[in-house]
């Protein structure tokens, strides 16, 4: 179906805005949700859920904030309409992507929002099922214009140019839906995204030593997550807090001597890993040392049966084999198919 023409006009219109604001706003060094420290580590996981299981009134509950004393009867106990901003918190965005899912949009938009609006009416009283499907009518308008929008962007490139792009949609969320809604509905999810986006950015930073590294991401967990800074540094598995352990000391270890490398990599597991583990880790790693050896001994020692002029194809083919046979044991068969496999290949690209 094809975009309405004034419709269109309004997109290049907040395309030309939001660049405009984007430029202006990329000199400050400030974060893209402010005072982000009230959405806690919980509230992030939260967002990400997006199936309210099992699907009840309480569970919905969990999802949306009940209606505040402003959205309520006044204190002359005269009534005023439910506010949907009022239903909403950092949460909601998993609540109603999961109403995306559960009822599929395809072609037909019209059904699909009558068929929310009625689950929202199975659920919750009427006037704040009703409050809740005009927020999210608007946040599914938000989301379609947005990949509108986006289609024409290009795709950002570096750590500073991914954080512009991030707070270029969510500018353009909050052009559209204001930005007290806006916050709420994306908030935990963006800040979860621009915390990633700069921790890494801190992590493969070339220039930096590791001590360095981790003074800088101390400071970034302490602006971002106040006092579940601490907590934030436990969210990974441990192999992936090794795994960036490793990022990070890139540089010290560049600069070291190979017993010195073992030594830290020998630290830095016993730091994440039970003994029992790192043990496996040791015997993984004598493993692939040994490999690499043989596959070495038999790099050059093929090479040099290749390269002796006086055997001919014939004896090189033999030479080859006991070679493999000698080196690779029980393997060898299956090291020969694969040479075969690579020999094609190499024949294929090469056109022959």
């Amino acid at each position: 179906m094809r975009m309405p023409y004034k419709k269109m006009l309004v997109l290049v219109f907040l395309g030309l805005l939001l660049a405009g604001m984007v430029r202006e706003r990329a000199a400050r060094d400030g974060y893209i949700i402010p005072d982000s420290k009230a959405i806690t580590l919980d509230l992030v996981q939260k967002a990400r859920s997006r199936h309210p299981s099992p699907a009840t009134p309480q569970a919905v509950e969990e999802k949306i904030r009940k209606p505040s004393s402003k959205a309520n009867a006044s204190d002359t106990g005269t009534s005023s309409p439910v506010s949907g901003v009022a239903l909403v918190d950092y949460t909601t965005i998993g609540f109603f992507r999961h109403l995306m899912g559960r009822f599929e949009k395809g072609k037909d938009l019209s059904t699909h929002l009558e068929q929310v609006l009625a689950y929202l009416l199975s659920m919750m009283p009427p006037e704040e099922a009703r409050a809740l499907y005009a927020v999210y009518e608007n946040f599914l308008n938000c989301e379609t214009d947005l990949a509108a929008e986006t289609a024409s962007w290009p795709l950002p490139h570096g750590p500073e140019a991914v954080l512009a792009h991030l707070r270029r949609m969510h500018d353009f969320r909050r052009y559209t839906l204001g930005e007290e809604l806006a916050d709420l509905l994306y908030g935990a999810e963006v800040k979860s995204r621009e915390y990633v986006v700069r921790r890494s950015a801190i992590v493969v930073d070339p220039e930096m030593y590791g001590i360095e590294k981790e003074a800088r991401i101390q400071e970034l967990n302490q602006a971002m997550w106040g006092d579940e800074a601490g907590a934030v540094e436990e969210v990974p598995k441990p192999y992936q807090r090794y795994r960036e352990k490793l990022a990070m000391y890139e540089r010290d270890m560049e600069a070291v001597d190979p017993e010195d490398q073992e030594a830290m990599v020998r630290e830095f597991r016993g730091t994440f890993f039970s003994a029992d583990t790192v043990s496996r880790l040791e015997a993984v790693d004598r493993a692939l040392a040994e490999e690499k050896k043989r596959e070495a001994a038999y790099a050059e020692a093929t090479a040099a049966i290749q390269n002796d002029p006086d055997l001919s194809p014939e004896k090189r083919d033999a030479a080859i084999s006991d070679l493999r046979e000698n080196i690779f044991g029980e393997e060898a068969e299956a090291r020969r198919r694969r040479e075969v496999m690579a020999e094609t290949l190499d024949r294929l690209k090469a056109g022959s």
